[in-house]
């Protein structure tokens, strides 16, 4: 049996890891981006 209190935490719980995914993944995106950038100027001045 869960109370109101616990599903509202567990909300909570929830909503708190789907942003620091969220966060995670937009700063693994913009670092590959970048790395990929730097990739192609180095190809470029060679």
């Amino acid at each position: 049996m869960m109370t109101p209190d616990t599903s509202g935490y567990l909300l909570l719980g929830l909503t708190a890891i789907a942003t620091i995914i969220g966060i995670y993944s937009v700063s693994l995106v913009y670092r590959l981006r970048k790395t990929a950038q730097q990739i192609e100027k180095i190809t470029v001045s060679k």
